[in-house]
């Protein structure tokens, strides 16, 4: 008998084990960004913007530039758009509903967080629809200029979320109007 099927029915603790273990650090991370961002001064809504996003992305980068290397570029975008579909979808909806059935309640979000959730959506809406505009003038080639533009768009969508964090009067209070959003939850 072969010495590996042997020890197969061991794989599921190792891949439990696994879970766990990014379970913990991402317990750690997310303890590390609200620390340091109470040190620093800066909002939970752009330490999670920046410190977590990077450090769920990294991952995903790596992943991408292995696969790109091979020859593979359609595979390295793929996995950058469903790593986010899945993050948006599965990342959010399932920790919502989680809350909705183990407390009974829905998830409230309190004070500008309506306003700065529906504005990151809209950016992030309208970067997409750019960044496929630029992929199909570039004919889906993936290029060192076409590079040098996502990184821009990066720098750009940071730059405004900082600055609408830092002076919500610009944009979070005018979509607080708009919305008719005059109550605010708190927990």
């Amino acid at each position: 008998m072969d010495t590996w099927y042997a020890r197969s029915y061991l794989y599921w603790v190792s891949f439990v084990m696994s879970i766990v273990w990014i379970w913990l650090t991402s317990w750690g991370m997310v303890d590390f960004a609200l620390h340091l961002g109470c040190i620093i001064n800066i909002g939970p809504y752009i330490m999670g913007l920046v410190v977590l996003a990077a450090g769920t992305s990294i991952p995903d980068t790596l992943s991408s530039i292995m696969v790109a290397r091979d020859g593979f570029g359609d595979m390295a975008v793929a996995n950058a758009i469903g790593s986010n579909v899945f993050n948006i979808f599965l990342g959010i909806g399932l920790p919502m509903l989680l809350t909705e059935f183990v407390w009974g309640e829905p998830f409230m979000t309190t004070g500008n967080d309506p306003a700065a959730v529906l504005l990151a959506g809209v950016m992030l809406v309208l970067i997409t629809i750019i960044m496929v505009v630029i992929f199909v003038a570039a004919r889906w080639v993936l290029s060192k200029p076409l590079s040098g533009f996502l990184m821009i768009f990066f720098v750009l969508y940071l730059a405004l979320s900082i600055v609408f964090e830092a002076q919500p009067q610009l944009a979070y209070e005018p979509i607080m109007e708009w919305l008719d959003y005059d109550c605010v939850v708190t927990p």
